[in-house]
């Protein structure tokens, strides 16, 4: 405590020096937060003033001031005195009534280059669109060098304060005393304007008090003859920022002096030892009730605007700072971009500890935050501490997918999901994309029959982080998935209508063809009976005719004829050999036997003979007549073969056909079966 009272007076002594120093033009004050600047600022500032050393002190907070005309009005409670000051003010705001209701897109063009907490060159056209609605030319000046008219306008306002009504004489005159009003002039926590400020106002207020004379005014007519004669002749003026920011950037001469009353690691015990320390100090010194701590909050924050202030108090409730954890807090929209978030990090890098791509809020301020929080407003400490607690459940699936993490927290709102229906109608030209992503993270998913699921802790848990990211889309996500699982089963009972359709069809079809079939098969069996009846007549006709063809009997009868002739040849060719009669008697037996069996045959051979030619001759009509059935019969048979080759060739076509058939009602009920089992496993479920 001891120590901190001295690195306090010790800094209030050297900012005293400073300022009664002539040569000193401006002074800078940097710190990090609670580091005791603006104490140090304020027991400087009163000191001297105490001391009557300080003519006009006139300072401002910038952070409770909206526009850059305000500045001014606003460094003195006396503000009364400041006429020119308060009358561009006023002029400055009767302008903005008048572009409001004239264009409402050209007077946020012409904020955001006027205004303090916008740095940049002019909006392309603005001028000339700025010249065909303000008529007085001094109101186009006063926006396009609203800089150099703040700066002439306080000088002439301190002038009337320290010199009123002074002749040019008299003027002349002041500027040979050497004991010039001094006055400073203090801007604290001038963070949010600090880049215009350092940039633009202060060095042109600078640039008017030391190196413009009176005759280079352009909004003011001072004649003086004199043209070397500048403000800085007749006043001493000191211009005092402060912020956290030690890069001050001013054009002109600048002291700057850091000051740290606390451990500049920013630790988690720091904040803790200095919770107790406040604790321990006197009421009037602090405290640690409500309202001291509301407002350590509001200056922790003041260098921030609203959304940027929301943003480090969201950090320090999540363990890493990204477009994922951001994006469970409301009113946070401008900061879920990633580049977004690295700018304001790498603007703020005071505040933010960063491990490779990694950002996190210091210790001290993760736990002052939530300390001061839980303390004042218990129910918004509440509400970040579930959103935080909803995004650490998904934080290692988040670290997993990177910049993908979009894209895989919204399969949460699907049940189950196929890449044919659910990822093709949600996500249309991205499709590729998502399905790339479900590829490569496998682990998450499970697989159903048909569709894939992300497993059920991880869903749950993203399903709480996604009600907290998407806000009022959260709903609107949840029934288009509803929408897409309806149109697609839609489309399966339409498809599941018509394959039932066609299996009506199909089988109306077997039945035509079986009808067919029996009307063939009673075909052949008629066809059958003619060919049997014809192959019958035929047999008939055959036995028939067969009774006018040369018997069996007659080739045996012919042999014995001829078997005979040769033992009569035989016979009588030994007789004329022969003398004894016995031996010719004995010898002609076999002629006898042979003559006998002669004419037997002959007997037989001729009375046959004479039938045939007798029965031939008297029939040959009737021969001629069976013969002709004969061939029509056989022309008739062959007839009837055809007609039963073409009934059995359309009976194998048919049972192709109904093969075929069983087939496609085969496949359309497998169809069936895989619809019904894909309308058991829904995208989306209530």
């Amino acid at each position: 405590m001891e120590e901190i009272e001295k690195i306090f007076n010790d800094n209030a002594r050297i900012l005293e020096g400073l300022i009664k120093d002539d040569k000193t033009v401006n002074i800078h004050i940097w710190g990090g937060f609670l580091s005791g600047k603006n104490e140090i600022l304020h027991s400087g500032l009163e000191a001297l003033q105490k001391n009557n050393e300080i003519d006009l002190l006139a300072g401002a907070f910038v952070s409770n001031i909206e526009n850059v005309y305000e500045l001014i009005p606003a460094l003195s409670q006396n503000s009364e005195h400041f006429t020119n000051s308060l009358a561009n003010k006023k002029r400055f705001g009767e302008i903005l009534n008048i572009l409001n209701e004239s264009n409402e897109e050209l007077l946020r063009k012409t904020m955001s280059f006027v205004d303090l907490t916008n740095v940049g060159g002019k909006p392309e056209g603005l001028f000339e669109s700025l010249s065909n609605v303000l008529i007085r030319k001094s109101d186009l000046r006063m926006i396009e060098q609203f800089a150099e008219l703040i700066a002439e306008a306080l000088v002439i306002d301190l002038l009337n304060i320290f010199y009123p009504n002074k002749s040019q004489e008299e003027l002349l005159l002041s500027k040979k005393n050497e004991n010039k009003p001094r006055i400073v002039i203090w801007i604290a926590k001038c963070d949010n304007y600090f880049q215009k400020l350092s940039q633009t106002l202060v060095p042109t207020l600078e640039k008017c008090i030391n190196k413009i004379s009176f005759g280079e005014f352009i909004s003011f007519d001072i004649d003086i003859e004199d043209k070397d004669f500048l403000p800085k002749d007749l006043l001493d003026i000191k211009i005092i920022t402060s912020s956290r920011k030690s890069d001050v950037g001013f054009e002109a001469e600048t002291i700057a002096c850091g000051v740290d009353l606390l451990s500049k690691d920013y630790t988690e015990e720091s904040s803790r030892l200095f919770f107790q320390e406040i604790s321990e100090r006197p009421s009037d010194f602090g405290g640690t009730d409500k309202d001291f701590l509301i407002k350590i909050r509001n200056d922790l924050l003041y260098p921030f605007s609203g959304n940027e202030a929301y943003f480090l108090l969201c950090s320090a409730f999540v363990s890493q700072v990204s477009s994922a954890s951001l994006k469970i807090f409301d009113n946070i929209e401008k900061y879920h971009s990633k580049d977004e978030i690295l700018r304001f990090v790498n603007e703020n890098s005071e505040y933010f500890y960063q491990d490779g791509n990694k950002y996190t809020l210091l210790p001290f301020y993760k736990f002052l935050i939530k300390e001061i929080i839980s303390r004042t407003e218990e129910d918004f400490y509440e509400d970040l501490t579930i959103r935080a607690t909803a995004y650490e459940d998904v934080a290692s699936i988040a670290e997993g997918s990177g910049d993908d993490f979009d894209f895989l927290r919204n399969l949460a709102y699907f049940k189950n999901f196929d890449k044919e229906n659910a990822i093709s109608k949600a996500y249309l030209e991205d499709a590729d994309k998502i399905n790339s992503i479900i590829d490569s993270q496998k682990k998450l998913f499970s697989n159903n029959e048909f569709t894939m699921t992300l497993g059920s802790s991880d869903r749950t848990k993203l399903l709480k982080y996604n009600e907290f990211a998407d806000g009022d889309k959260y709903f609107a996500k949840k029934e288009m998935v509803a929408s897409i699982w309806n149109a697609t089963k839609n489309d399966f009972d339409v498809m599941l209508t018509q394959y039932r359709s066609e299996i009506s069809t199909v089988n109306k079809q077997i039945e035509n063809i079986n009808e067919k079939n029996k009307s063939l098969d009673q075909t052949l069996e008629n066809l059958s009976k003619q060919l049997l009846k014809i192959e019958n007549v035929a047999i008939n006709l055959k036995q028939e005719i067969a009774a006018y063809e040369k018997p069996k009997s007659e080739k045996l009868v012919t042999a014995l004829f001829a078997l005979g002739v040769t033992l009569v040849v035989l016979t009588t060719l030994e007789l004329f050999f022969m003398v004894d009669l016995s031996s010719i008697f004995l010898s002609s037996l076999p002629l006898v036997i042979s003559c006998g069996i002669i004419g037997i045959g002959l007997t037989i051979a001729m009375s046959k003979g004479v039938f045939r030619i007798w029965k031939y001759n008297r029939n040959e009509n009737v021969i001629g007549r069976i013969k002709s059935e004969i061939k029509n019969n056989s022309e008739g048979s062959d007839e009837i073969i055809a007609e039963i080759n073409i009934v059995r060739a359309d009976m194998t076509a048919n049972s192709a056909k109904l093969t075929e058939l069983s087939t496609d009602i085969a496949n359309y009920n497998i169809t069936i079966g895989e619809l019904g089992r894909k309308l058991s496993e829904p995208f989306y479920s209530d």
